[in-house]
């Protein structure tokens, strides 16, 4: 069956209030977060992260963003859900800024695991009040 959403993203890695001046800020921010907690080297994933944005925007819409990579190092798929204080510019087609993120990390070449997690979470973000109601009640 895979890994469940409360697998990918631990209680850990739930951040209620986070502030960023910009989306490069963010993900620098979310970067070292997520590292921090998988043992992995920050620069590198937001390395990582910052050239998948650079391929094309990871906003989806409706002030979310799934900013994803795959990077050495994993055993499995990681996430971080983050909800920012107030919204940055994230380059998504609806113009909206964000203020929902989640952060998804793969293993180096786990294309069927990252397409899984991806998936996983937006089935749960399709229901923006689930997901805000996750961070509240984790706050």
């Amino acid at each position: 069956m895979g890994q469940s959403l409360v697998e990918l993203i631990t209680p850990d890695r739930i951040l209620p209030v986070v502030e960023a001046a910009d989306k490069a800020a963010l993900l620098a921010a979310l970067a070292r977060r997520i590292a921090s907690a998988a043992a992995l080297d920050p620069t590198a994933v937001e390395a990582a992260l910052a050239e998948r944005e650079r391929l094309s925007s990871t906003g989806v819409g409706s002030g979310i963003a799934i900013p994803h990579a795959q990077v050495p190092g994993l055993a499995r798929p990681i996430g971080l859900l983050a909800r920012l204080q107030r919204a940055v510019e994230f380059g998504a087609e609806d113009g909206l800024g964000v203020d929902l993120v989640v952060v998804v990390l793969a293993p180096e070449g786990a294309m069927v695991d990252q397409l899984k997690a991806l998936g996983r979470v937006a089935r749960v973000l399709r229901h923006r009040s689930i997901a805000d109601q996750q961070i509240d009640h984790r706050s």
